[in-house]
């Protein structure tokens, strides 16, 4: 028997990345406010993670381990564009369980994202106006 497609598999590999990226470039930065910032951002994608795992068949997840999509931005963390590179990760995060959402016939999947998305967003503007107000301080 064939697996079926699982719609979780691309939010579960999403998520992962994004806990990658955020924790190199938690040890990219010298800032302490942007390791503050970025160890949030991995932390609240560890929670999603463990709160959706359970929903899904490891034998989804059992295929060649492929390149973290975030790589290419982990350079730009750490320059001038960090605020946008930052929105960028998040903005893909919040559209792929927006995608998920309406792809998986779990209901209980489908709950546990619409709780998940308000917190992820509260995360994120919370850690921007951090950025942001720590930009006005140094300038």
């Amino acid at each position: 028997m064939r697996p079926t497609h699982n719609p979780l598999v691309p939010l579960i590999q999403t998520l992962d990345d994004g806990i990658e990226f955020y924790r190199i470039a938690e040890k990219k930065t010298d800032s302490q406010h942007l390791k503050s910032v970025f160890r949030k951002m991995a932390e609240i994608r560890d929670f999603a993670l463990a709160y959706l795992l359970p929903y899904i068949n490891q034998r989804h997840l059992e295929s060649p381990a492929t390149t973290n999509r975030y790589a290419p931005l982990l350079n730009r963390i750490i320059g001038d564009d960090r605020l946008d590179v930052v929105q960028e990760v998040e903005e893909h995060l919040i559209d792929t369980m927006l995608d998920t959402s309406l792809e998986s016939h779990n209901a209980l999947v489908q709950c546990i994202i619409k709780d998940l998305i308000p917190q992820i967003s509260w995360n994120f503007e919370s850690c921007l106006n951090g950025l942001e107000d720590a930009g006005a301080v140094a300038a």
